[in-house]
């Protein structure tokens, strides 16, 4: 089973990833955007965008097992970002993801505090980047649940959907 955290920046996809790959003992697939954007100290351009969600894709699929995997991120982020910051709606990044959908998005809402970080940039857009993910969970017809609150409510909320599978 795959389970991808996704949403806007600042949002504990990161910490709730962590979290449920400990608690079910299954497999955490890190965000490679973190990597690779540190190394760069947070530039990009559109190429860069295309490198990081090919490499995403790629560690996604040569990790998965069958079993219990969780992902912080998959190519939807890829597909927002470079709609959001360059205007392109790449059909080629939308046919992998109908193609390697997993089984449950948990798209984190933004009712957290934001956290400052360095490679955040988007701290007054927030909402409307949720409504991006919202509407393009929908077109994408995956199976999707918001998980809102903070601490372990969050977490609950995020085990009751993946176990109410």
């Amino acid at each position: 089973m795959r389970i991808v955290l996704t949403g806007p920046e600042s949002t504990g996809k990161t910490t709730m990833a962590e979290q449920l790959s400990l608690w079910y003992k299954g497999r955490m697939i890190p965000e490679f955007a973190r990597e690779y954007l540190t190394n760069r100290e947070g530039i990009y351009n559109i190429q860069d965008v295309y490198n990081i969600s090919a490499r995403q894709l790629q560690i996604s699929k040569n990790e998965y097992h069958s079993s219990l995997q969780i992902e912080d991120t998959d190519l939807l982020t890829s597909y927002i970002w470079l709609e959001d910051k360059f205007g392109i709606r790449d059909k080629q990044i939308w046919s992998s993801l109908e193609q390697w959908r997993p089984d449950l998005y948990l798209l984190c809402a933004t009712d957290l505090p934001w956290q400052k970080d360095p490679l955040r940039e988007d701290q007054w857009r927030r909402n409307i980047i949720a409504q991006k993910y919202f509407k393009n969970l929908e077109r994408l017809t995956a199976r999707f649940c918001v998980v809102e609150g903070s601490g372990r409510q969050r977490f609950n909320k995020a085990r009751f959907f993946i176990e109410s599978m």
